[in-house]
């Protein structure tokens, strides 16, 4: 590959050629990567992709970027467990929240409650 921080700038600044350049270096390989942790091709597929759309939309902060095939492989990583708990909390049944009425005071501040309970005298 052609110099790597050369193409990051050149994408910074708007350069389709250097996104195809990443695209068609790292696409099979960064594919393949999220194959370990989802085996559906077509959403393997489909994050792959759309972690290039996002470095394309994000393109202007592309010349900060140290290491492309680290940054991709991070992004893929991170698209894939974040699905992994999308699907996740699909199969999970929905959580009922029960609140609990407000509890009445039994206890008065003088020593005998309402209900003529007197606490035991210490004599």
């Amino acid at each position: 590959m052609e110099n790597e921080k050369e193409l990051l700038i050149a994408l910074s600044k708007g350069d389709e050629k250097a996104l195809e350049l990443f695209f068609t270096a790292y696409y099979k390989n960064l594919l393949l990567f999220a194959g370990t942790y989802i085996k559906d091709a077509a959403t393997c597929e489909d994050i792959t992709q759309q972690v290039f759309v996002n470095l394309w939309e994000k393109r202007a902060a592309a010349a900060n970027i140290v290491s492309i095939r680290s940054f991709l492989l991070k992004a893929v990583q991170n698209a894939c467990l974040n699905e992994l708990r999308r699907l996740d909390l699909k199969k999970s049944p929905p959580v009922t929240l029960r609140f609990m009425p407000k509890r009445r005071k039994t206890i008065s501040s003088s020593p005998s409650c309402k209900n003529g309970w007197k606490p035991p005298s210490d004599s």
